[in-house]
């Protein structure tokens, strides 16, 4: 496996700078699924650069990846790819959003990367070694009362139950008022919970191409990670709440609603 640590953060480092050489100049190319949901030239073009360079190392691979879609994906080692995440900030200006890219092997994450081009951070976690932000060691928080905790809610509240696990927070913000906030991009809200700038987030929907890279970041920097009924997440599970072990059991009532 070593063979990819380098391979897997190189091409996280190249694909990010063609979001920043881009940034303020890409332009939106189509939209999908929602007037918000677009997809620019820097997206088709970070994209191209991961997935020719895969194809390119490792023909036999699987690839998911956001605009591309799937290629390979019952084959022992998968690429999941989303090359620009946080597109609708970037086509708007704001400069937040990343690059992620996670491998998985026979239905196991093992290696994950997230870039942040603006800020310079490179967070990279390998299955059973532990989670890294720029070469140092990185864990989750250890703020242990809910009251005090500041957790990462959810930007796009198109999807019901998106909606509904909101409304579920601030019911419970009534009884004990907390910390929350959003950043626009899944992918730095992983590192930014990995490294214990955050203590809690969670979605009830998330991409196949997105979800293994933040789910094997949080785990290794010591997070629980969970679905939405409270079962540890597996790959294939689409919705991922994750907190330190002092906090888990309580968002986790919360998420179920008890």
């Amino acid at each position: 496996m070593a063979q990819f640590d380098t391979f897997i953060q190189d091409l996280a480092l190249k694909a990010g700078r063609v979001l920043t050489r881009n940034f303020g100049k890409a332009k939106v190319v189509r939209r999908k699924r929602h007037p918000a949901d677009v997809v620019t030239e820097a997206d088709l073009a970070a994209e191209k650069l991961i997935v020719s360079a895969i194809r390119k190392r490792f023909p036999t691979h699987g690839i998911i990846s956001e605009e591309l879609g799937q290629e390979r994906s019952s084959a022992e080692y998968v690429w999941y790819i989303d090359p620009l995440d946080g597109t609708f900030s970037f086509s708007r200006g704001t400069p937040v959003f990343c690059t992620m890219i996670g491998l998985a092997y026979k239905n196991q994450p093992i290696l994950a990367t997230i870039f942040d081009p603006n800020l310079d951070r490179l967070y990279f976690a390998k299955r059973g070694h532990g989670a890294f932000l720029n070469g140092a060691r990185i864990r989750c928080s250890t703020q242990k009362t809910w009251a005090y905790s500041y957790g990462v809610g959810a930007s796009n509240l198109r999807r019901p139950e998106t909606v509904a696990y909101m409304e579920r927070l601030l019911q419970y913000a009534k009884k004990v008022p907390f910390w929350m906030g959003s950043f626009g991009s899944i992918g730095l809200t992983a590192g930014y919970v990995a490294c214990g700038a955050r203590d809690w987030f969670g979605t009830a929907k998330s991409s196949a191409w997105e979800a293994p890279t933040m789910a094997l970041l949080l785990q290794e920097s010591g997070c629980l990670v969970s679905n939405s009924i409270g079962r540890p997440w597996k790959l294939g599970d689409i919705s991922i709440f994750a907190s330190n072990k002092y906090l888990h059991s309580q968002l986790m009532r919360i998420v179920r609603g008890l």
